[in-house]
């Protein structure tokens, strides 16, 4: 028994990881920068190929990024990257509607109520479209629209800094191989099949088998064996908690499109355009454009799921309309929305789609895995790499309050629609029923009918509640939030914040006159990253 609790609170000095792809190696990379004397060994299986389908992410990987010491100039070229500025989503609220959910800082220095100024500004101009949020809060926006970057080192644009407030569409396989190659000198990198997990009598992971090298032996096993998770459930027996109760996409159909002209199509943007029974991605990579349509087996089966994705590529893209649709090449990825109880059981945790896997919507899964990856080296770091299980459970908390968000922030882009034009659509805005009281079903359900001021909504969810025409001010609205200023009506707020929209208004405009003049995404890139190649 002595020994057993020794074991338990032992010092890590060795870790084995099993599965590379871009978790795999995303964690190598970091243990060898910020935790160095732990021996680190990653075992690729040859036969198993990854996902690599993780092409789009959002500002948390410039975290990551930036943890481990990396600039644009040094890696965007060798993974077929390119910036993002935004996610668009198209037909969500309803056919022929977008909104914007724009990266970095908004800029509130000339409006004087928040993000309520806007709102006010609604109600006072009902003809005020939705996209005019985006546009008043990110100046960025203007050159977005127009696919244009402008660097900023003179900050003509306001609150903008391309190196903070741009994420990126890249791929994703060549990211963790070139990590690999440049990154994990240091890391004991074997390529072989894992044939066993041994257990000891107390369940926990005591070696793995392989085929080629024999018993393996470490301190702390992870898991990133993607949705097999080999160790974690498969071994250990954690089972998997469904999202599928309000994020029912679980299936996938994939290709790759060529550019007919990249100055026009390389968006600064992911554009996700909702159809029948799902949504289209479009993510435009440097040398191709990457598509998947994201849909549920509920209402349709894979084969015409596959149909509906070609009639969508016809319409949509230029390169589609003179060629065979059929030439491409169309692969199907089988997903499982949720995550398992625990990340970190015993002495394996799991890191990436081993862990957990929520709808691809808003490009969180590299957001989880640095989440993932800061707490693991933070709990090592705490004490000198000692762990025991309040560490295990306080990982396992704080990561179930992070996917919890991303859950529901993920669902709320479902839930405001107004389509009925299918049963798809028509399940999300007639029949599926929130769920049962938590922080977040509480939050949103409270931010129907609270103000928006700033400090009340986080800008991803600030960008969706304007998106889906929830007027968060209106006549009824007004009047009971100035009940006690009766006086207070349409002309005293539509001279209260007259300035502020003119500000707006001369502001977009000189940076729309700015993007005229500035490079095209494509051409940015051509000159500044892609100019060694």
């Amino acid at each position: 028994m002595e020994c057993s609790r020794l074991k338990e609170n032992m010092q890590i000095n060795s870790i084995i990881i099993v599965g590379g792809g871009s978790a795999g190696w995303m964690t190598a990379t970091s243990l060898i920068k910020h935790v160095p004397e732990i021996d680190v060994t990653l075992i690729e299986s040859p036969n198993v190929p990854t996902v690599g389908v993780g092409e789009s992410t959002n500002l948390y990987i410039n975290q990551y990024l930036q943890s481990i010491g990396l600039d644009d100039e040094d890696w965007m070229a060798h993974c077929d990257a390119t910036y993002k500025g935004s996610i668009k989503f198209t037909d969500f609220y309803k056919k022929g509607e977008l909104f914007h959910y724009p990266f970095g800082t908004q800029e509130f220095s000339a409006a004087g109520y928040g993000t309520d100024t806007w709102f006010l500004k609604k109600w006072i101009y009902p003809d005020t479209p939705q996209t005019d949020f985006c546009e008043s809060y990110w100046p960025n926006m203007q050159m977005i629209n127009k696919n244009k970057i402008h660097s900023n080192e003179t900050d003509i644009i306001p609150f903008f800094n391309i190196s903070r407030d741009f994420a990126y569409q890249f791929d994703a396989t060549k990211l963790g191989n070139w990590l690999k190659t440049n990154h994990c000198t240091k890391v004991n990198s074997i390529l072989d099949h894992v044939t066993d997990v041994d257990l000891d009598d107390r369940g926990w992971i005591s070696s793995l088998s392989t085929k080629n090298h024999g018993k393996l032996e470490a301190d702390l096993y992870i898991d990133c064996t993607g949705f097999s998770s080999v160790l974690l459930e498969k071994s250990l027996g954690v089972p998997h908690s469904s999202h599928e109760d309000i994020l029912i996409n679980n299936g996938a159909w994939v290709t790759r499109i060529p550019y007919v002209d990249p100055n026009v199509e390389m968006e600064l943007v992911t554009n996700c355009t909702g159809i029948d029974n799902g949504w289209v991605w479009n993510v435009p990579l440097f040398s191709r454009i990457g598509k998947g349509y994201v849909y549920s087996d509920k209402f349709i089966d894979k084969e015409i799921a596959l149909k509906e994705f070609k009639e969508h590529l016809k319409i949509s893209n230029p390169w589609c309309k003179d060629n065979d649709i059929e030439e491409l090449e169309y692969r199907h990825i089988d997903s499982k929305n949720g995550v398992h109880k625990k990340a970190w059981y015993k002495n394996c945790i799991a890191i990436g789609l081993s862990y957990g896997f929520t709808e691809p919507l808003e490009s969180t899964g590299l957001g989880v895995v640095n989440e993932e990856i800061n707490k693991l080296i933070s709990s090592l770091l705490t004490r000198d790499r000692y762990i025991n299980q309040f560490d295990r459970d306080c990982v396992n908390r704080e990561m179930q309050i992070y996917v919890d968000r991303i859950k529901y922030f993920v669902a709320f882009h479902f839930f405001g629609t107004v389509r009925d034009d299918t049963e798809y659509w028509r399940w999300y805005s007639q029949e599926l029923e929130m769920g049962e009281y938590t922080d977040e079903t509480n939050n949103i359900s409270s931010m129907r009918f609270v103000h928006a001021s700033s400090t009340a909504l986080d800008d991803g969810t600030v960008c969706v509640v304007a998106g889906h025409h929830i007027n968060l001010y209106s006549d009824f609205s007004r009047k009971q939030i100035d009940f006690q200023h009766p006086e207070r009506g349409k002309e005293v707020w539509k001279k209260n914040i007259e300035e502020i929209i003119s500000y707006w208004k001369e502001r977009n405009k000189k940076i729309s006159l700015l993007a005229d003049k500035s490079p095209t995404h494509y051409e940015y890139l051509k000159d500044k990253i892609y100019n060694q190649i």
